[in-house]
């Protein structure tokens, strides 16, 4: 079974009156998504003298939680205050999204397992504000034939276990990889490190950068092309691993830049 999305979806909380705001309601999508048309999920606390707690947005039909549009490209935007949002496979695999943005103050943030393609329309752009969790490999891909999108990420980036060495891929073509404001992204993999990074647009901001492996494994390629700009305002770290008890030392990845400043 699929689900096709044809309207907005609001489960705000409600506004407190000298008192705190309304808890937002979790909203949760348990087959593979359509959009129908450009959809608005809304599952953030309601304001009041402290800001109510936010529904968690989930896509989460155990390996086929897949969101696509319907063959005429889509935006969508999630916005979930304190929730987490989770998107359980692929997003615009097989027919592509407008654009994509999504906001969480979550820990976790927004959660991706698996790639994000966006249409070769203007506008085609991924934001996401807060904090990014990988959960498998994955390419967030906004360099289309004729409209390459910027990548937008306010806040740390992080795999959701160091050891399974996730590898993170962002190509923006001409489009410019940065937190949205102008600014470099928060740091990556500084909690839980990554196998690989690469990343290819015209301008890239980045602060810390982490791809150390973990125990017995190499570290993680690092890879960065900014065809106008390169800033990276932090550490690159892409040691080997410890070793075990009777094991030799892991090897270093490779760290390869392109571009302007570092």
């Amino acid at each position: 079974p699929t689900i096709t999305a044809g309207g907005n979806i609001t489960a705000t909380g409600g506004t407190g009156n000298g008192g705190a705001g309304g808890a937002g309601g979790a909203v949760t999508f348990n087959d593979p998504t359509i959009l129908a048309t450009n959809l608005t999920v809304l599952s953030n606390g309601g304001t009041g003298t402290t800001t109510g707690a936010g529904g968690a947005v989930a896509f989460t039909a155990a390996g086929g939680a897949t969101v696509n549009s319907d063959g005429t490209p889509r935006s969508l935007s999630i916005t979930a205050g304190s929730g987490a949002i989770t998107f359980g496979s692929t997003v615009g695999a097989t027919n592509a999204l407008a654009n994509l943005a999504a906001a969480s103050t979550a820990t976790a943030g927004t959660s991706f397992t698996g790639d994000v393609t966006m249409a070769d329309v203007a506008n085609n752009d991924v934001t996401v504000t807060g904090n990014v969790t990988v959960r498998a490999d994955t390419t967030i891909l906004t360099d289309r034939t004729t409209n390459d999108g910027d990548i937008a990420i306010s806040g740390t980036v992080n795999a959701d276990l160091a050891a399974n060495r996730r590898l993170l891929t962002l190509t923006a073509g001409t489009g410019i990889i940065d937190n949205g404001s102008g600014g470099a992204i928060g740091a990556i993999g500084a909690t839980q490190e990554f196998g690989g990074l690469t990343a290819t647009g015209s301008t890239l901001r980045f602060g810390a950068i982490t791809t150390t492996g973990d125990t017995d494994q190499d570290g993680g390629d690092v890879n960065l092309t900014g065809a106008t700009l390169l800033s990276v305002g932090g550490a690159i770290t892409a040691s080997g691993g410890t070793a075990g008890a009777g094991n030799p030392g892991r090897d270093a990845g490779t760290v390869t830049l392109a571009g302007g400043d570092v």
